[in-house]
């Protein structure tokens, strides 16, 4: 198969006006530019998709399941270029009832893209879509229902519809249901349901689940405690840009929790999170510099550091600006 190569505008839009042109029948020209659409759409080449599928469309010819789908992908293309057309066009196969356009229709209304915000559309489309199944919409309806966004606060309702998402395997509702377990919400406080789902998004990616299932082994809630596990979950996580998890990898290194101790990759987490903006971690860079811990003892970057740690309402730095 040849390797597709993106078009410009210049060039789709010269394309359609020669298949337009041509003695064909509206039949087979809306079926060359849907072709032609799915090839750019398939390629993530959006432009040129949106023009080749609007123009099908405009045709009139299409039908039923292949209209609807069409002007999904239409407005899916349309999306990072012309919001309102692809608002028009979501809309327009949300109503004929394409679920996925349901799904993206409500995060049109959450986001205010194409059309003004709308909280009570939002989550009627959502609601459509997850009654047709869609999952993502599902894992939207329970955030909805969880802060009362176009809707009445229900934490019960949010925590089922949560779960259900979570257990269709939407990696963000595995987090939250982790979460409502862990705290209680719309459910009783359940601290191994919670480490089983903090696994599950884990090993599905999600950093901050990867978080919250190290300091589970870290503090034997809902597990045994294992040092050795709490460690290696709190990098993974680290590793994945999770800032806090950091810091407290850093920690772990320069306290020997779970790891040899090793004060230069201590000072290195600790750097990395400060330069994240982490305040903690900004002191505990000023610590290691003013100590010498993990790197060269630096009075002026220990300085620095606490400087940068008191400006941003850190108490201790500012003692510790005072005795340096």
């Amino acid at each position: 198969m040849s390797k597709y190569v993106p078009m410009t505008a210049e060039a789709a839009f010269a394309d359609i006006e020669a298949i337009m042109g041509s003695d064909k029948s509206e039949l087979e020209k809306t079926k060359i530019l849907c072709d032609k659409g799915t090839a750019c759409y398939d390629n993530e080449d959006d432009i040129p998709a949106a023009a080749y599928y609007d123009e099908a469309l405009a045709l009139g010819v299409l039908t039923d399941e292949n209209l609807n789908e069409i002007q999904f992908r239409c407005g899916v293309s349309y999306a990072g270029h012309d919001g309102r057309k692809s608002f028009e066009m979501l809309k327009k196969a949300a109503e004929g009832g394409h679920v996925k356009a349901m799904m993206n229709l409500a995060v049109c209304y959450r986001k205010g893209t194409g059309t003004a915000k709308n909280e009570k559309e939002c989550f009627a489309w959502a609601k459509k879509a997850a009654e047709n199944g869609d999952t993502e919409a599902m894992y939207i309806c329970a955030l909805c229902l969880e802060e009362g966004v176009g809707t009445s606060k229900d934490l019960t309702a949010a925590f089922a519809l949560m779960k259900r998402a979570a257990e269709a395997g939407v990696v963000d509702a595995m987090y939250k249901t982790a979460l409502n377990h862990d705290r209680g919400n719309g459910t009783f406080p359940n601290p191994k349901e919670a480490f089983e789902w903090f696994k599950s998004a884990a090993e599905m990616g999600h950093p901050d689940a990867m978080h919250d299932l190290a300091a589970c082994y870290a503090n034997g809630e809902g597990t045994a405690a294992d040092p050795a596990e709490a460690f290696r979950w709190m990098k993974l996580s680290a590793d994945n840009g999770n800032v806090d998890a950091m810091r407290v990898a850093g920690g772990c290194y320069y306290n020997g929790f779970g790891i040899k101790e090793n004060p230069k990759k201590a000072f290195a987490l600790f750097k990395k999170a400060a330069e994240c903006g982490d305040v903690d971690s900004m002191r505990l860079v000023a610590d290691c510099y003013a100590i010498g811990s993990g790197t060269k003892a630096d009075r002026v970057e220990a300085e620095k550091w606490y400087r940068r740690a008191a400006e941003n309402g850190d108490m201790d730095s500012r003692e510790m600006l005072g005795e340096i």
